[in-house]
């Protein structure tokens, strides 16, 4: 059999399947954040009693477009010289696909919710050695002290990625669910928090949604600017 052949053969027994959005193979989708831990359920119903941020939204969000990006925009040729930017795996984005005005949600942040602490005291995340929370988590501090850690289950939030020039934020929102079988009021009325993320100015079609950095207060990288703005000061 010749090499054509040959080819042709392999390719009727193994045809090339394309995946439009390879992406979704990626995590498990969910509508509504899992929360494992019965204390930290509770203390979101808890701050949901008097809170003072954001209501529940009324109008759905806008439409946005997870999109693979080159892989030169996470490839440093400083940092890796033999390295080929095409073997990475892939990364994405999530991207307006209208306009955005300021403070109005993005995309709801679904999740699986736990005690900050129970994050930060896992080695596997390696917090200590990193000085931030991994890809697809985020921590909140003082007074709900949660990580939502999307890396396994999550929406179109867990894309957004974060930069120097954050464009989003993340914040508590307020949503009314009633729940059924349950014994007091504040849990029968079913208000808790979840969590979506915010323009913080007005986005145009097709910009890249950005959060901050959540890098750890002892984060040598504060020392940053210090150090710019005074090149001299090591010899």
């Amino acid at each position: 059999m010749g090499a054509a052949a040959a080819a042709a053969a392999a390719e009727a027994e193994d045809p090339h399947v394309d995946i439009d959005e390879p992406w979704k193979d990626t995590y498990v989708h969910i509508t509504e954040d899992i929360i494992p831990n019965d204390e930290t359920r509770y203390k979101l119903r808890k701050q949901a009693q008097n809170w003072r941020g954001v209501t529940a939204i009324s109008t759905p969000p806008p439409a946005v477009a997870v999109k693979e990006l080159p892989p030169q925009t996470t490839y440093n040729p400083l940092l890796t010289h033999n390295s080929n930017p095409n073997v990475l795996p892939p990364t994405y984005g999530v991207h307006t696909t209208l306009p955005i005005p300021t403070d109005r949600l993005i995309t709801p942040f679904t999740s699986a919710i736990t005690p900050s602490v129970a994050y930060l005291a896992d080695p596997l995340n390696a917090y200590a050695h990193l000085g931030l929370p991994k890809p697809h988590v985020h921590l909140l501090g003082p007074p709900l002290d949660v990580a939502l850690d999307a890396r396994l289950v999550g929406n179109y939030g867990r894309f957004v990625r974060s930069g120097c020039r954050p464009n989003a934020v993340l914040r508590p929102v307020l949503c009314d669910k009633p729940r059924e079988g349950e014994g007091d009021k504040e849990v029968r009325d079913g208000r808790t928090l979840e969590f979506g993320v915010f323009a913080l100015r007005d986005l145009k079609a097709g910009e890249e949604v950005v959060l901050g950095w959540e890098w750890d207060d002892g984060h040598a990288v504060h020392c940053l600017p210090a150090l710019l703005s005074t090149p001299n000061m090591f010899p």
